[in-house]
């Protein structure tokens, strides 16, 4: 799990929000039969799920829309092979700046995301949990402001 925490209540906060995300993640990964990049396009429906199961644990959430900057470079060619509706028809491989559309969840001035493992398909464990402060969180952009995130 990627986090920074600032404070002991920090660290309250983002346990208790990690624990939901946790148990969420997990169940779709079992709904998923654990398949290899189950999570490939499935941010939207699942941060709902995530903003709607933290915000009734007490835990206020909402969907945010926005871009993932920083994808990594083996990106698109998973996307080409797993996704089901493919690569959009315009995309360009040349013309690529590694960000992608994608959604997660904002809980007390968190950026949480349950899906960041599709866009690292070399190193997809490092992010099945990405919990970071909003300053901090630099690789998430919401629309229609596009950020890059420093390398």
């Amino acid at each position: 799990m990627l986090n920074f925490l600032s404070s002991k209540a920090d660290a309250f906060l983002i346990g208790r929000i990690e624990l939901v995300a946790r148990g969420l993640r997990q169940s779709e990964a079992t709904y998923w039969d654990n398949e290899p990049f189950w999570s490939l396009g499935k941010c939207s429906s699942i941060s709902e799920k995530l903003a709607v199961t933290l915000t009734a644990r007490d835990l206020p959430a909402k969907r945010v829309g926005g871009y993932y900057i920083k994808c990594e470079d083996t990106y698109p060619a998973l996307v080409e092979k797993h996704s089901p509706s493919g690569l959009p028809q315009d995309f360009d491989f040349n013309t690529w700046d590694n960000t992608w559309k994608h959604w997660w969840v904002e809980c007390y001035g968190f950026v949480v995301d349950i899906t960041a493992d599709q866009f690292h398909p070399t190193h997809p464990h490092l992010y099945e949990i990405v919990i970071l402060p909003r300053p901090r969180a630099l690789a998430y952009s919401s629309l229609p402001l596009k950020i890059t995130a420093p390398a």
